[in-house]
């Protein structure tokens, strides 16, 4: 779901570019195209709710961004342009320094559109349109049951593979044996109607884009150092953003515990303790972050005050720290790019979250809730010698031999 727009020129980084009503864009493989009277659309990926045909009819008529899903949508009419998309933006947006609007990189950005923005171009110059991704959200953040949140949660996921029973396009899942590609193993094992291919290998069908931009997309995303894209029209399942949008991530676990005085780091360090992100919050990066987030709570309390504003700025560092959108030809199907899932885990109560942050508690309940045989592949730390509990489970056993 990579492009570029720009009001004189091609990106050159680019293979496939058209220019429509003075519009140049550049786009990567696997877009679809509507042209309806006096307008053209590009869009990619899918909706949680509704057909991406119905959901394109919708943004044409007012094109702010409120449906779940992860999809892009570049609406072209006379001398206007709108880039619109799902109310969680699963990609980066920047003006770089040539004038072209693009995701395909933050270098010589000269300009940043943030999560609750889209754009449209009036004539020449892009716009920022501001909206607001969080008016569903209970932004008082009134306490809630952990059963009642688990619930919601197996409910909601469970919908969401609405869209993969219906597709007729193959399915492919690699179990890493962390959290939440155990809970898409889960999800797939109990809820898909159809086969679905579990991978043992990383799969990169390279073209002309992604020989051009691929070394790019590993130094500045993180996720494209792990991902898959075949030639051909593919699903490809993806546990991101689950650390960030469970409450696992360390950067915003470090803002939450230290504006409730706890101090992860001792924690972690003290004897027999065997939490499961234990190695990953004490590497290096990590734990500097933490510590420093500790160390100045009380500036955080100052400028948090009450616990609904600490959580308002955890949702915005999340919505803006944007992980994994479409490329090529095939389309990563992201259910836990849900602000409805962060928001509810914030309504927990502390010990709960404390648990999630440190262990994966609540996440570990998802998993026994959809498919209580595969916990038990769970590795005992996270991203720390993996694998480890693989024979566990026949199925993935025999897929790695």
């Amino acid at each position: 779901m990579f492009f570029s727009i720009h009001t004189k020129f091609y990106d050159e980084r680019f293979t496939h570019c058209q220019l429509v009503d003075n519009y140049f864009v550049s786009l990567d493989q696997g877009w679809s195209k509507l042209e309806s009277n006096d307008t053209v659309v590009f869009y990619k990926g899918y909706c949680d709710e509704y057909p991406m045909a119905t959901v394109v009819a919708d943004l044409l008529t007012d094109p702010t961004p409120r449906h779940n899903g992860n999809f892009a949508a570049i609406i072209i009419g006379p001398n206007q342009l709108t880039l619109t998309h799902d109310c969680c933006r699963s990609f980066p947006l920047n003006l770089d320094c040539n004038g072209y609007l693009t995701n395909i990189t933050k270098q010589n950005s000269v300009q940043s559109f943030w999560s609750d923005t889209y754009v449209v171009y009036e004539g020449q110059e892009p716009l920022a349109r501001s909206f607001d991704p969080y008016k569903d959200l209970n932004l008082e953040f009134n306490k809630q049951y952990v059963y009642k949140y688990v619930d919601e949660v197996a409910a909601l996921l469970s919908n969401k593979t609405k869209y993969l029973n219906e597709s007729d396009l193959d399915l492919n899942l690699y179990v890493s044996c962390g959290l939440d590609t155990t809970l898409l193993y889960a999800i797939a094992r109990t809820k898909l109607t159809k086969e679905y291919n579990l991978l043992n290998y990383e799969h990169i069908d390279y073209d002309k884009f992604l020989i051009k931009n691929y070394p790019q997309l590993r130094k500045e995303y993180a996720v494209y150092n792990q991902f898959h894209v075949w030639k051909d029209p593919t699903i490809v399942f993806s546990g991101a953003p689950g650390d960030e949008y469970f409450m696992r991530g360390p950067y915003v676990a470090a803002h939450w515990a230290a504006w409730h005085d706890i101090d992860l780091i001792e924690i972690l360090q003290s004897e027999n303790n065997t939490n499961y992100h234990k190695m990953h919050f004490l590497k290096p990066a990590n734990a500097k972050n933490i510590q420093q987030i500790w160390n100045t709570r009380e500036q955080l309390k100052d400028h948090y005050p009450e616990y609904k504003d600490l959580c308002k700025h955890i949702l915005d560092i999340n919505s803006n720290d944007h992980q994994m959108w479409h490329c090529n030809n095939t389309i990563t199907w992201t259910p836990f790019k849900d602000l409805r899932l962060l928001a509810g885990i914030l309504c927990l109560p502390t010990e709960a979250i404390l648990g999630q942050i440190l262990n994966g508690d609540i996440s570990r309940v998802l998993i026994n809730r959809f498919d209580p045989t595969v916990s038990n592949i769970i590795d005992q730390y996270k991203n720390y010698q993996s694998f480890k509990r693989i024979q566990n489970d026949p199925q993935l056993e025999n897929l790695f031999g």
